[in-house]
Parts: structure tokens; sequence; C-alpha cells
């Protein structure tokens, strides 16, 4: 038993030599300086929300702690940061920690009050500046009047900020608190909270405008763009009336060039059949030609007996053809002079009788048949001429067929085309005069929802003091 009482002495009698050692090491201007770098490199954590962030900045906390366990500043210094990172619930009570002290200045109730309001913890918020106006002293030194002034000017703020853009928080509340909090405040210091809610609704109202110039912006696009999706419906379909009176005109001019093209193809097959029923006599009549031509003369008549001249001196038989009595008569001359010029005569005309009456059914045959091939020729030149006339006509419609042909066929073309852009221009006139019901059946809308949301959050109107809390708690410790 004496022996566990002198155990616990010795034991009770190291703690407080430890207590007393780390009293002293943190009395030591080393460690002030250590804990000061601390406190910075906790702020520095603080910047960022990411999650890895919020981890660091929670473990350099729980260091500071260790060494620092009763040190209030370092949990509103960290109260701070967690306000930064968005981590309002968790802040609240290590910023209350400290504001417990005495040594509390106006603004960081406010500090606190902006966690309450972001934390939407209104009635605790009210009570916070209700309480702060009383704490004020009308009669300060002037670095406690400007502080009191700011501190004022944030509780301006943050009414404006609940009566401007929170106006159902503010029906809950009878009576609402803002009375008392003037009265508390009184004609030293309520100037610098009108200050602070007309300077919410100036920004307000900045807002508001922007909002409405953002909507009539939107309204304005849709109505340009309903003026455009309007011309657009309309150029559709004044193109669309354009093609179909064009696709009237490619229909008739089909229709006619088809009709013209059927009578060309009769008229030319007409033509045709006459050409071959010409070309059919052409052929006969070259037949007949070619017959006639080929006929046989017929044989020569025997020749006539021979002619005797009676004179004195012994006959001379001329025995000789028509066509050489010249040399006949030559012999004769020269046998018996001129006396027998009369014989000769005689005898000329009796040789010459006698060759006609041979000569002559054979001509007249051969002539007969040469009148025959002479006309039958005559008649073969007029059906050649026919025939031509009908091979130049022929090629005339054929050459005007082939172009009805190629025009028809041009006109059918321009037809689809023209259905084409008749359809395709239809279906989107189609989907524009939908896309029009469905924006006449809505109202344009802008994009406003940042906007919105920046007009009914507090940080546009009272930003969270970061930089000047961080400075106003390393001041604290530097003053060490």
């Amino acid at each position: 038993m004496r022996t566990t009482r002198t155990l616990a002495v010795n034991s009770c009698a190291v703690a407080a030599s430890v207590i007393a050692a780390a009293l002293i090491v943190a009395q030591s201007p080393a460690f002030a300086a250590e804990v000061e770098r601390d406190v910075v490199k906790l702020f520095e954590l603080g910047q960022k929300s990411t999650p890895s962030a919020v981890v660091a900045a929670r473990s350099e906390y729980e260091l500071l702690k260790q060494v620092n366990a009763n040190d209030a500043r370092i949990d509103y210094a960290y109260g701070v940061v967690l306000l930064n990172q968005h981590r309002h619930h968790d802040a609240l009570p290590l910023l209350s920690h400290y504001l417990q002290t005495d040594k509390a200045a106006p603004t960081t109730y406010c500090v606190r009050i902006w966690g309450l309001v972001q934390d939407r913890r209104y009635s605790d918020a009210l009570d916070e500046m209700v309480a702060l106006s009383k704490r004020m002293p009308h009669n300060p030194d002037a670095q406690i009047a400007a502080e009191c002034e700011q501190a004022s000017r944030l509780l301006g703020i943050v009414f404006g900020y609940l009566e401007l853009t929170r106006p159902e928080v503010v029906a809950k509340f009878k009576p609402y608190p803002k009375d008392a909090v003037l009265a508390a405040l009184g004609d030293r210091y309520a100037p610098a909270l009108d200050e602070g809610r007309n300077a919410v609704a100036r920004r307000l109202a900045e807002l508001k405008a922007k909002r409405s110039a953002t909507q009539e912006r939107a309204v304005a696009i849709a109505h340009e763009k309903s003026d455009q999706d309007k011309a657009d419906l309309d150029k559709d379909r004044d193109k669309i009336d354009s093609q179909r009176q064009q696709m009237q005109a490619n229909a008739e001019q089909l229709h006619e060039t088809s009709r013209e093209l059927n009578v060309l193809q009769t008229q030319l097959a007409s033509l045709q059949n006459d050409r071959v029923q010409v070309g059919a006599r052409v052929i006969a009549l070259q037949a007949n030609i070619s017959a006639v031509l080929a006929l046989p003369a017929p044989p020569p008549l025997p020749a006539p007996p021979p002619i005797e001249v009676r004179d004195p001196t012994p006959p001379i038989i001329i025995t000789r053809s028509t066509f050489h009595l010249q040399d006949e008569i030559a012999n004769l001359r020269t046998r018996y002079g001129t006396d027998y010029q009369d014989l000769l005569k005689d005898s000329y005309a009796r040789a010459a009788a006698s060759q006609e009456a041979r000569d002559g059914p054979r001509r007249d045959y051969m002539a007969s048949n040469a009148m025959t091939a002479y006309a039958l020729g005559k008649s073969l030149t007029v059906l050649n001429k026919q025939a031509f006339d009908m091979d130049r006509q022929i090629l005339a419609l054929q050459q005007r067929a082939a172009e009805l042909a190629g025009k028809r066929q041009q006109e059918a073309q321009s037809l689809a085309q023209r259905d084409a852009v008749v359809e395709q221009a239809a279906k989107h006139a189609k989907v524009i005069e939908k896309k029009l019901r469905r924006e006449e059946a809505a109202k344009p809308k802008a994009n406003i929802a940042a906007l919105t949301s920046q007009m009914t959050s507090l940080s546009t109107y009272l930003p969270f003091p970061y930089e000047q809390e961080k400075k106003r708690v390393l001041g604290w410790f530097e003053k060490e």
C-alpha cells in the first residue's frame, strides 16, 4: 500500500515536471516561431477545398493541438480554414471556442455569423447579430471604433441579404430583430449598417439588371431565330411553288414532245414503207432494163440477087453492099468514063433499096428495144429521184426524232430532279413548321440559373474574408 502511494506520488511528480517543461518550451521564442510556421502551413492548406487538402489541414491542426491543446487561437484559425473549405457545420464550434475569450474583436463575431448563415442556421445568426450589437461600445477609441463600424457594416450586409434575397426567412421571425439591433447600435453605428444594406441593394440591382438583360437577349435571340426560321420557311414554300410551276411546264413540254415524237414516228414508219416499195420498183425497172438490153438482135436477111447493068461491054455484076458502092463507082468510072453515070445512079438506087429492104426490120426492132429501154430509164430516173427525196426525208425525220427523244429524256430528268427538290424542300419546311410550333408553345428560356444562384448566395455580397482573417491570426502569433 505504501509502495503504491509512493508510485502515485512519483507519477504525479513526473507529470508535473513534463508539464512544466512543456510550458517552458512553449514560452520559448523558437517554439513560438515554429508554431507560427505551422499556422502559416495550415492556412496554405486551407486555400483549397479538395478532399486531400481537407485531410491535410485536419492533420496539421491535430499536430498543432498536440503541443497547444488550450490555445483557442489555433481553434479559430482552423475554424476559418474549415469555413473556406465550405465545411461550415464543423467550423462553428471551433470559432465559438475562441469567441468565448475576452480577446475577440467585433469582426470575429461576424465570421461566426457568416458561417451560421451559410449553414442556414438563421435563428442563431440573428441572435448572434443582436448580441454583437449590444457589445458595441459607444465611446471607444479610434481603433475600436473603426472595428465596430466595420462590424456594423457587415451586419447591414447580412440584414440586406436576408431581407432582399431571403424574404421567406425574414417572414418567419416575429418580431424581426433588426429594430433591436438598430436600437443597440444607436446613431453611432446605424449609418454603417445602412451602408452595408444599401451595398447589397446596389449589387442585387446590378445582378437583376444583368439577369433581365440576359433574358431579353435570350428573347431577342429566340425572336431572331424564329424570324430566320420563318424566312427559311417562306423560302422553302416559294421554292416549292416555283418548282411545281416549272414541273407543270416540264410536264406539258414532255407531253407535247411525246405527242410530236409519236406523230413523227408514225410518219417515219409510213415513209420507210413507201421507200421500201419505191426501192422494189427501182429494182424491177433495173431488171426490165437489163432484160431489154440483153435481147438478141434478129439475124440479117439474105443478100439480094446481083444487079445486072446492061451495056455494050461485058456486064459488071455488083455484088458488094451499098456501103461500098463508092469503090465500085470509082472502078466504073475508070472503066467506062462518064458515059455510065446514069447507069451508076440507077444501079446505086436499086442497091440502096435492096439494102434497106434487107436491114430495115432489124433496125426497127433494135430501135424499138432502145426506145423501150429509154422509157424504162426515164421511169427509173424518176423513181431514183423519189427514193433520194424519201431518203432525205427519212434522214431528216430520224434526226428530228433523235432530237425529240433527247428532249423528252431531258424533260423527264428535269421533272424528276424538280420533284426531288420539292420533296426535300417540303421535308425541310415540315421540320421548320414543327420547330416554330414548339417555339410558340414554349417561352424562350435564358440560362440564368448561375445568375439566380449568385443572387441568392451570401458570398456574392459578403465574400468570405479569408486573407483578412489569415492576416489577423498571424498577427496574433507575431506579437508573441
